[in-house]
């Protein structure tokens, strides 16, 4: 009886281990303000956000290279961006529209 709970417990933690992409949490929608090789600044509702980019970062519409100041942005992060000023978070997608 031990085998059988400990061989479930053991399917149970591994099925809830793994993840088919990676986390992505829906960011915001802004202004670039500032573009640089890895970064992007936007501003949103009246708050600057520094966006890193890397190359796990999907675009749409462009690319980091093809961005231009003024263009309207919508992010979503890896996770929850760090409580700073400005906002720091590193982006899964980027739609420039």
């Amino acid at each position: 009886m031990r085998v059988i709970v400990s061989i479930v417990i053991a399917l149970t933690l591994l099925g809830c281990s793994g993840h088919d992409r990676p986390m992505e949490v829906e960011g915001i929608e802004g202004e670039i303000v500032q573009i640089n090789s890895n970064e992007v600044i936007v501003m949103s509702r009246d708050l600057m956000y520094e966006i890193k980019v890397n190359d796990a970062t999907t675009f749409e519409g462009a690319t980091i290279s093809e961005v231009e100041k003024g263009q309207s942005i919508k992010v979503w992060y890896v996770s929850e961006p760090l409580d700073s000023n400005p906002v720091k978070a590193t982006a899964s997608r980027i739609i420039i529209r």
